[in-house]
């Protein structure tokens, strides 16, 4: 009885580590941290209720026998995700500041969680030539230090930059700016802890880096 947009935004509080806005709705973060890596050495692709990518073997639903592969061969490795009956899927990609939401009736035929649909819809995913908000995209030797950060962070940049803009989560333009030199800071001291992204506009490109608020 979910709507897409209320599973997104369940997709949003997880990505940003139970924070919402300046308000931290977990409150246990060695918890959060234990779901989203392997809970238990019978299946490497299983959390605490999260499916977990780019572990290289799997027991697959139903079956006991396991397999020398990902999850999701055709997804982003750190991808982590809520698998439902008959294709309800929620995707979780902290690399790419990403959440995807699939609802309706299943792609095939009835299945408990995991399904081909998972990598079809991920080869179709990897064809798109698009840029979001909140998009990240390294085609940059940029470099970004120290990142996780807690306070000011240093952007040594690849070249001239016209500008730079600093998004939430929301892809919503918190701050923005110029460069001339091979390097500026950022006070990110007064935003709340969470994901967020420096979008550069250099001389031929866009490029978008990932930060991370503590």
């Amino acid at each position: 009885f979910s709507k897409a947009r209320d599973m997104a935004r369940f997709g949003l509080l997880v990505l940003s580590k139970g924070i919402w806005q300046n308000d931290t709705i977990f409150k246990d973060k060695s918890f959060f941290d234990a779901m989203t890596e392997t809970s238990q050495n019978l299946n490497k692709s299983y959390g605490y209720l999260w499916w977990l990518n780019g572990k290289g073997q799997i027991v697959y639903p139903g079956l006991s026998q396991s397999f020398n592969k990902d999850l999701v061969p055709d997804a982003p490795k750190d991808m982590f995700a809520a698998l439902g009956k008959n294709d309800q899927k929620l995707y979780v990609i902290p690399s790419q500041n990403m959440v995807v939401v699939r609802m309706g009736d299943a792609a095939d035929g009835p299945v408990p969680a995991l399904s081909q649909f998972d990598n079809d819809l991920w080869k179709w995913l990897n064809r798109l030539n698009c840029v979001t908000g909140n998009a990240v995209k390294t085609e940059s030797a940029t470099q970004l230090y120290p990142n996780p950060t807690s306070g000011v962070i240093y952007v040594y940049l690849e070249g001239p930059i016209s500008q730079w803009t600093l998004l939430d989560a929301w892809g919503r333009i918190l701050a923005l700016g110029s460069a001339t030199n091979a390097s500026l800071s950022i006070d990110l001291s007064e935003y709340a802890a969470g994901t967020y992204t420096l979008q550069l506009q250099e001389k031929k490109q866009v490029v978008y880096k990932k930060i991370i608020k503590n």
